[in-house]
């Protein structure tokens, strides 16, 4: 695989100078900037030092830096900052245009595509974020707009105060005007927001039972930010603002490992990795008239 490849899977949740800024208390949520590395860079090693590094992966050390280069000048990172103008968490969203990357990510990662995929769940969120299990297929159509919800990070001492929810707020707010865009090139029928989850953070109980839409899955939340944003480009499309029931299906996956002091960026064999599930959230746009 690339080394574009694993730029993508850089602190990727399976297993989330001049910045514009909105304000949350003393919080401010931006995209990330050259001037961001340094903070971000040691926010990482945090991480890696903590229980985070269960469910995030992390590329060899060598490569990490140039990697985090690469994800800003893409704009597919945003941060979260204290009143000091501090660095306190991170996270990682981006609208995929190039369709070789998407295949990369549907096949490779999340497996919701390809001779890997196997599907362990089918739901659908009413709009008031009732989960109902069916035995429903999706059949993801050429014309999809994927979203790919990435690594995402918080440090301990900012838990609990809605950080990560306002950063993926604002990271969804700012790629907004690209799924737009994207959307209207493709004549979409439908949005999706795809991403990964180690057991933990899946509603997998202790006994390997799936449990989707429990506390312990983090879907829960991440589905009350996708909703909004979803309306909002449906409205913006297709004129349409009524609120959709929005499917939930799960994927066998696995967290990527590295071995931190390679030289290479190559994976360690599933075997030696940490199970995990891709997960696509999909939500259904109004279809144009072609004729």
């Amino acid at each position: 695989m690339s080394i574009k490849a694993f730029g993508r899977i850089f602190v990727l949740c399976l297993y989330t100078v001049s910045c514009s800024a909105m304000e949350v208390e003393d919080f401010t949520y931006a995209r990330a900037c050259d001037a961001d590395v340094d903070q971000l860079h040691r926010l990482i090693d945090e991480a890696r030092a903590t229980q985070a590094n269960e469910r995030l992966v992390f590329l060899p050390t060598m490569f990490q830096r140039a990697t985090l280069k690469n994800q800003i000048a893409q704009g597919r990172l945003f941060v979260a900052k204290d009143g000091d103008n501090t660095v306190i968490g991170f996270k990682k969203l981006f609208v995929i245009t190039d369709q070789q990357e998407q295949h990369e990510i549907l096949t490779g990662e999340i497996r919701s595509h390809g001779s890997n995929a196997k599907q362990l769940y089918s739901g659908f969120y009413n709009p008031t974020f009732e989960l109902r299990e069916t035995e429903h297929t999706p059949d993801y159509s050429e014309n999809t707009t994927y979203v790919y919800n990435g690594g995402d990070f918080t440090h301990p001492d900012f838990r609990q105060k809605g950080v990560n929810r306002a950063l993926m707020q604002k990271a969804l707010e700012l790629v907004r005007k690209d799924t737009v865009d994207k959307v209207q090139i493709k004549k979409s029928t439908h949005l999706a927001l795809v991403y990964g989850l180690v057991n933990q953070t899946a509603g997998i109980n202790e006994r390997g039972e799936e449990k989707p839409g429990s506390e312990t899955d983090r879907t829960s939340s991440i589905v009350k930010c996708f909703a909004p944003f979803a309306r909002e480009v449906h409205q913006e499309v297709y004129g349409s603002s009524e609120s959709q029931s929005i499917g939930y299906y799960r994927y066998k996956a696995f967290k990527p490992s590295f071995d931190s002091d390679s030289q290479k960026c190559v994976p360690k064999p599933d075997q030696f990795s940490v199970e995990a599930r891709g997960c696509v959230l999909l939500y259904p746009l109004a279809q144009e008239d072609n004729e």
